[in-house]
């Protein structure tokens, strides 16, 4: 009885495009002008307002679990310490449905968050920005007003933090 239920899923999303990047690469930039010429909205940093507004949550909490590396601390007992602190076991059930929403309302540009393996691979595609290191070096430069030393530890710190991410909830390297 379940089983026609399942199919019936993917055929409720819309068609998506879900970028995944490096540190450095201006995925948003490029997401936005793909977004523009398909003609789909984009939704990237704007998940985590949406988030921040429907569950009424801290924007600043979101942030600090937001494709990071959390503390087993965090995780264990910061809801208890502060209760506007979410978990990012919270996070991630919250978002995948915000995610699953989203696209059955309308075809979207995604930015990261590991929205690629919340939807159905059938519907969308994924894509990986990559990018030379010295150039997303340069960029983050830029972008944090920042010396070489400190872009380069940025730079393996976002790839690194993302990745743990995207391997915890996700099982995907």
């Amino acid at each position: 009885e379940e089983e026609p239920a399942r199919e019936e899923v993917p055929q409720l999303i819309h068609p998506y495009i879900a970028i995944n990047r490096e540190a450095g690469t201006d995925a948003t930039s490029i997401a936005m002008a793909v977004a523009s010429k398909c003609g789909w909205k984009l939704m990237d940093r704007e998940l985590l307002d949406y988030l921040a507004e429907q569950e009424h949550l801290s924007r600043l909490a979101l942030e600090f679990v937001d494709e990071r590396t959390v503390s087993w601390f965090h995780e264990m007992f910061g809801k208890w310490l502060e209760s506007k602190l979410v978990s990012q076991a919270e996070y991630v059930s919250r978002l995948g449905k915000l995610v699953l929403l989203a696209a059955q309302h309308e075809s979207l540009v995604f930015v990261g968050r590991g929205v690629q393996f919340m939807l159905p691979r059938e519907r969308g595609l994924a894509v990986r920005l990559i990018a030379p290191l010295r150039q997303r070096i340069h960029s983050l430069m830029q972008q944090n007003e920042c010396g070489e030393r400190e872009a380069k530890r940025l730079a393996a710190d976002l790839d690194n933090n993302r990745a743990q991410f995207v391997q915890r909830y996700f099982h995907h390297d």
